[in-house]
């Protein structure tokens, strides 16, 4: 075909190049690059030319809790606590709260003769045991005693007016105690010979960590 002068017409344009999306690619995305994604804490991103994923979404959701464990490998633990996500969606830990009041040191702590074990404590009471280190049992003879810690304050003294406790046959005796406002290490100190307690005796010591 040849227009009015005699010439063919000019060939009909190129088809325009494909429109490219925000990475650089053909396909439409998922998301625009850029915005707000996962737990808000995200952004989308250019994976290659025609895919999109959340980077840097966090761990969590700024303003939800979670509970969980602390301190296992504390003498008062594990404890709880309660987790908060902050603004950037990661865990902020609480404090740590312990389920024991105190924690006493575990076993017996002996001295020459006598031993001191510390356990079942609560918050307003803790149970002492007392025995020879040698399993025996007590003589028949009268008994005085004290718990103290070391800095030389009197927790429980025996219920007796003196040299007058007996616990003869027994290879062990306890009692009951207000445990110390705060963390202390204690020690039982025993008197006995004769009918005038004029020997001394005393056990090893025993830590008593104040929990909360």
């Amino acid at each position: 075909t040849t227009n009015a002068c005699g010439s063919p017409p000019p060939p009909p344009p190129p088809p325009p190049p494909p429109t490219k999306n925000a990475c650089g690619g053909t396909s439409n995305l998922s998301a625009t690059p850029g915005t707000t994604c996962g737990n808000k804490c995200g952004t989308w991103k250019c994976s290659g030319q025609d895919n999109v994923v959340c980077g840097n979404e966090g761990v969590c959701s700024p303003g939800t809790t979670s509970g969980g464990f602390c301190n296992y490998f504390d003498e008062c633990g594990p404890g709880m606590t309660t987790n908060t996500c902050s603004n950037s969606c990661q865990w902020t830990p609480g404090t740590c709260i312990f389920t024991k009041s105190y924690a006493p040191s575990t076993g017996s702590s002996c001295g020459s003769v006598i031993c001191l074990q510390v356990q079942n404590c609560s918050a307003n009471s803790c149970t002492a045991v007392v025995t020879k280190n040698d399993s025996s049992t007590f003589s028949t003879n009268p008994i005085q005693w004290s718990l103290v810690d070391t800095n030389g304050k009197v927790l429980k003294n025996a219920p007796g007016s003196g040299c007058d406790m007996h616990y003869g046959g027994q290879s062990s005796f306890s009692f009951t105690f207000t445990p110390p406002a705060s963390t202390a290490t204690l020690q039982l100190k025993l008197w006995s010979g004769g009918t005038t307690c004029n020997m001394l005796y005393t056990s090893g010591t025993v830590a008593l960590k104040k929990c909360q």
